[in-house]
């Protein structure tokens, strides 16, 4: 979600054609330049289509090859801004403001801060570094280290990727973020991650549909659950929800044409939703619905055609209709509860430094149940106690921080006169996530750990960087 890079009525040139020069010294000569490399392009690109899907994998692999090649790039810059060199001085000879760059685009030159670590950044460095520790006191110690570094790993590409888009679409300080088709102008790098996100989602939905209709064809009385090539019906739900929010924050200042192909993308998505048949995936898209509309009133008419669509799914298959009436019975749910209790129990047992991640299939064992497992449950079917009972009671502490602080910079960018509109599809985004979590864990995997980073590396991003004031909405997503 990033803005396009463009001089007020000028179009972008390619993603590769941007230039960055690091200032070597007060003289202003550039010493360095750096283009986004056709690797690290590649990676943003498929990671984009195969998150939709449910394979990152080769992306993050992709993105890291790259990270490696810059590694002796960014050890130069970080000693330099550790010398405090590209500043400029005061009076007094002290230096004054951040490190700065030359960046040229569009034939013109513009200084801008350097790239520094983000404040909103800290919780999830300080939760990392405290799962790092409570691996040392695991259950089974390979299983934690191993799990948290793949973790880190993940969350390290995943939020440099983040920034790096970020950085490169909003040098030049232009607020509107256009979809294909918008007042003639070109496409920014932000925005074609989208697009790529949101094509590739709907051919997943036309997937994941396919299968249904096959079945009804042949005229079996009962339907499977829709799946993605690459992850099973939960997070396909998941997913589709987070999609059809992401493509209602882009129906705003689109033109008609793109406006109808978003709008049916939206239907498909939903639809397929519906065949995953995911209790909490329909949960995500409901409570990020209401924080979207709770910022854009009009979008409520996004209902009408979204319940006559649920309503014409129940009809054609009437056992949808008692899946979902279900979400509220507790006898439906015992699997669940119990899960919650054992973990419970688990955080009681373990406060200070968990079980460690990774290691709640082979505790759970341990622990009596009224009825005999039907199947291993890997993990607690909710974040705060899977974080609880993995890293105990101060990592649970430090993921409520890192959760609060997403928040709190969702609200204020929201708010603020340059991101608002990204900022409210951020924290929706954001809050449908977080409700999944609630129920069952999409994200413990590497393929889909990336999407958690991505949100919350667009909030980190936004509450390092909005602008307060009032005023029309600036930052922009289609």
């Amino acid at each position: 979600m990033s803005k396009m890079l463009t001089m007020p009525g000028r179009a972008a040139g390619n993603d590769g054609q941007v230039l960055a020069s690091e200032q070597s010294t007060s003289s202003g000569q550039p010493v360095n330049s750096e283009r986004i490399a056709v690797l690290e392009l590649a990676g943003w690109y498929l990671g984009a289509a195969g998150l939709a899907l449910g394979h990152t994998v080769v992306a993050q692999l992709l993105i890291l090859l790259r990270s490696i090649y810059d590694l002796p790039h960014g050890i130069h810059n970080l000693r330099r801004r550790l010398r405090g060199e590209g500043r400029a001085l005061t009076g007094k000879g002290q230096p004054e403001g951040p490190p700065t760059c030359q960046v040229r685009c569009c034939d013109v030159t513009y200084p801008v801060p350097a790239q520094r670590p983000g404040r909103a950044g800290i919780p999830l460095l300080s939760l990392g570094t405290w799962m790092l520790f409570t691996s040392a006191f695991a259950y089974k110690p390979d299983n934690a280290i191993g799990s948290t570094l793949g973790i880190m790993l993940t969350g390290w590409l995943t939020l440099g990727a983040v920034r790096r888009v970020f950085r490169h679409d909003s040098r030049v300080l232009t607020h509107d973020l256009d979809m294909p088709g918008v007042h003639g102008r070109g496409l920014r790098t932000g925005a074609r991650l989208i697009a790529t996100f949101l094509t590739s989602s709907a051919i997943g939905a036309i997937y994941a549909l396919s299968g249904i209709i096959k079945y009804r064809i042949m005229q079996y009385s009962w339907l499977p659950r829709a799946q993605l090539p690459f992850v099973g019906c939960n997070t396909a739900g998941m997913i589709f929800a987070l999609s059809i929010l992401l493509a209602l924050g882009c129906l705003r200042n689109v033109k008609w044409t793109w406006r109808a192909a978003l709008l049916g993308l939206i239907l498909l998505e939903f639809a397929a939703l519906i065949a995953t048949q995911s209790r909490g995936a329909f949960l995500s898209l409901a409570v990020g619905l209401v924080v979207f509309m709770a910022y854009r009133k009009r979008s409520v008419v996004i209902l009408i055609p979204l319940v006559a669509i649920l309503i014409a799914s129940v009809a054609f298959y009437p056992a949808l209709g008692q899946r979902y009436s279900s979400i509220l019975k507790l006898d439906s749910n015992k699997d669940r509860i119990e899960i919650w209790r054992t973990a419970a129990m688990i955080i009681r047992d373990h406060p200070i430094v968990g079980i460690g991640v990774n290691n709640f299939r082979g505790v759970y064992e341990r622990y009596p149940h009224p009825e005999p497992m039907k199947q291993a449950q890997p993990f607690a079917h909710n974040i705060f106690l899977e974080i609880g009972a993995s890293t105990g009671i101060p990592g649970l502490a430090l993921f409520a921080w890192v959760v609060t602080a997403a928040i709190i910079n969702g609200i204020k960018a929201a708010r603020s006169a340059q991101y608002g509109h990204i900022g409210r599809v951020a924290l929706a985004l954001f809050a449908g996530l977080m409700t999944h979590l609630q129920v069952d864990l999409t994200i413990y995997s590497m393929d889909m750990a990336p999407l958690f980073f991505m949100i919350y590396g667009t909030l980190s991003w936004l509450g390092d960087h909005h602008a307060t004031g009032s005023g029309g909405d600036a930052g922009e997503i289609g």
